[in-house]
């Protein structure tokens, strides 16, 4: 949360690189946080349905913050969760169908591939290399060099696990209020 913070405050109110590149850590750790989450959880429907209610709300300071038609980034992880879904049971229409929304996805299609990286890669060697190829092509296509700095994401992703437990709802609260609080402060600054 820290990491996306700081990105927002750079991409929102102060465009310095050096906050890009500290909150290209955050992405790769929620897409992360994502497939563990969807390889425990007993309750799809209820993950699912948390996604879509918060990626809804977060829209509206989303769309005040950012302009032209970009879904936020709860939207991304929710169609990496449907498309995880459907690989694992074999409803490849499904997969055709989410394909298009990815062009208005926070991420596009470099997002999904993250997810589906994290969740088919268990080894830690193959899942880095993989990782690190795709945001190569991502920062190439896009010519967006700052984002080969998502690869120091793998750290905390690979290190011994901290145990940190915040309750269920913080991320989800925290995304729509923190975009809400950049966007009153950018209308009160400039």
């Amino acid at each position: 949360m820290a990491s996306m913070l700081v990105d927002h405050i750079g991409a929102f109110l102060f465009p310095v690189d050096i906050l890009r590149i500290v909150g290209r850590l955050a992405f790769p750790l929620f897409a992360y946080q994502l497939t563990v989450g969807y390889k425990k959880t007993s309750d799809r429907k209820s993950y699912l349905k948390r996604l879509l209610i918060f990626a809804v709300i977060s829209q509206v300071p989303y769309s005040l913050l950012k302009q032209g038609i970009e879904l936020n980034i709860l939207f991304t992880l929710l169609v990496g969760f449907l498309l995880i879904w459907a690989l694992e049971k074999k409803r490849y229409c499904v997969i055709f169908a989410l394909a298009p929304i990815s062009i208005f996805l926070s991420y596009n299609v470099y997002g999904l591939f993250v997810i589906l990286l994290f969740y088919f890669f268990e080894r830690e060697d193959l899942r880095a290399g993989a990782f690190s190829v795709i945001n190569l092509i991502f920062a190439l296509f896009y010519q967006y060099s700052i984002q080969l700095f998502a690869v120091f994401s793998l750290i905390p992703i690979t290190w011994p696990k901290l145990e940190i437990e915040l309750p269920k709802y913080v991320f989800y609260v925290f995304y729509p209020l923190h975009l809400l609080i950049i966007y009153l402060i950018k209308v009160m600054m400039f």
